[in-house]
């Protein structure tokens, strides 16, 4: 899903650039990591979080998505993407 994000420049004009869910979280420090569904899911989780992470989930969407996700477009809602970043 694309957020409109809008910027002022000096001749006080407005820009508008649309951004993804993903770059949203980078710039707020996450990482990508990788789309699972459970009972995956829950592993890849606790893993993280035994290494110290903090672990951000957010709903698959195919359209953000580079590369072959034809199978997982048949059922989207059952996947969940993780995003990463040390704890503060």
């Amino acid at each position: 899903m694309l957020s409109l994000k809008t910027r002022i420049n000096n001749s006080s004009n407005i820009i508008f650039r649309f951004m993804t869910k993903e770059t949203e979280l980078v710039q707020k420090g996450w990482i990508k990591q990788s789309t699972h569904d459970e009972p995956r899911l829950s592993d890849v989780i606790e893993m993280y979080e035994e290494m110290g992470m903090d672990v951000h989930l957010e709903p698959f969407d195919p359209e953000e998505e580079q590369g072959c996700t034809e199978c997982l477009r048949m059922s989207p809602e059952r996947y969940k993407t993780i995003y990463t970043r040390p704890l503060a």
